[in-house]
């Protein structure tokens, strides 16, 4: 995505990319300490977009997005049809079949 984005946009653009995997990740405690590491750790940085490969990432996106990162965008890449039925605020993305 990063080539892609690159080769179409011109300017400077900066990428943080952060993964979230852990066999832990659908525990409310973890969920809850990695949006506090997220927080704290992009908190300083002006984000223009965050980008959701996948619905569990795109569910976590949306649900600590203001505690994370307030009002920022979410895209999203790699969600089925039916689970992008729900209609959040200031977030799009592309379906896959």
């Amino acid at each position: 995505m990063e080539s892609t984005v690159r080769a179409r946009v011109p300017g400077e653009i900066n990428f943080y990319a952060a993964s979230i995997e852990n066999p832990r990740f659908y525990e409310a405690a973890y969920r809850e300490s990695m949006a506090e590491t997220l927080r704290r750790g992009y908190g300083s940085v002006k984000l223009d977009v965050i980008v959701a490969a996948t619905y569990p990432v795109l569910e976590f996106a949306v649900q600590y997005r203001n505690k994370m990162f307030p009002e920022v965008p979410i895209v999203f890449t790699d969600v089925a049809r039916q689970d992008a039925e729900q209609i959040w605020p200031d977030v799009t993305g592309v379906i896959s079949p």
